[in-house]
Formats: C-alpha cells, sequence, structure tokens
C-alpha cells in the first residue's frame, strides 16, 4: 500500500478488520485479527495484518474514503456517563440504578462459579426470590 487515503476498522465475529482507500490502488481489506491471532480471546491482542481482499476503482479512478459502517450498541463508562450512543433513536446512557441492576443481586455483586456443582450460589439465589403461585 503506497497511496493510502483513509482508513476504518470494523468487527465482524472475532475478526478485525482495516478498510483501506488506497487511493490509485483502491479498495484494500486487512484483516487485523483473527482465531489464529495469538492471544485473540485477550484483552488487546497484538495484531497480525494480513491483506486478504483489493477492489480495483474502474477507468482509473482511485479510492478516496472509506464511510464508516453502523455501530450497532451504546457505551456508558463505570459512573454511567455516556461514551457514545450508536444507531438507536431514543436511546441514553443507562441511570446509575438501572445499570446497578446488571450486577447487584440483593445489594451484593452478582458472581457465578466456574464449579456447576456449587448448590451455595444457587440457594442464596432462591432465597432471594419471591414464590410464584401457580395457577392451575
Amino acid at each position: 500500500m503506497n497511496d493510502v487515503r483513509d482508513v476504518k476498522r470494523g468487527m465482524t465475529y472475532v475478526s478485525s478488520f482495516a478498510y483501506v482507500a488506497d487511493g490509485k490502488n483502491g479498495m484494500r481489506i486487512v484483516q487485523l485479527t483473527s482465531t489464529d491471532t495469538p492471544g485473540y480471546e485477550g484483552f488487546s491482542p497484538k495484531p497480525t495484518p494480513r491483506l486478504v481482499a483489493t477492489y480495483r476503482v474502474p477507468k482509473n479512478g482511485k479510492a478516496l474514503g472509506i464511510s464508516k459502517g453502523l455501530d450497532r450498541d451504546r457505551a456508558v463508562d463505570e459512573s454511567g456517563h455516556q461514551i457514545g450512543v450508536f444507531g438507536r433513536l431514543g436511546a441514553r446512557p443507562l441511570k446509575g440504578d438501572e445499570q446497578r441492576k446488571m450486577y447487584l443481586w440483593n445489594g451484593k455483586p452478582y458472581h457465578v462459579s466456574d464449579d456447576p456443582k456449587d448448590g451455595a450460589l444457587y440457594e442464596e439465589r432462591r432465597k432471594g426470590q419471591k414464590r410464584r403461585r401457580r395457577v392451575k
């Protein structure tokens, strides 16, 4: 690549891609990470770039820019302040009480066990649930 004008990054499943407007060379797609990338399941795997596709612009055209794809979610930080809202009408950041519903159970942080036979977790949860009557 020797005429790069613009780059956008995107994710598809477990792979990260760079979409590159490479001027006279056309559009290029570079796979940055994949399941073959060492440490891809970690927080920040080191990219292992690999050119996977090229589209030449017809009639001696040039690729000058790349449009950004639609993000499909929103983000808030730990204190509930909005980082971004992507592509949703009426979306807003979660309020503190809404966030706490996601990670607190009876006022304590919710946790799970890797041991499927850990009955203590399930017993504690059952105590907090209200009994439901069966409708006949």
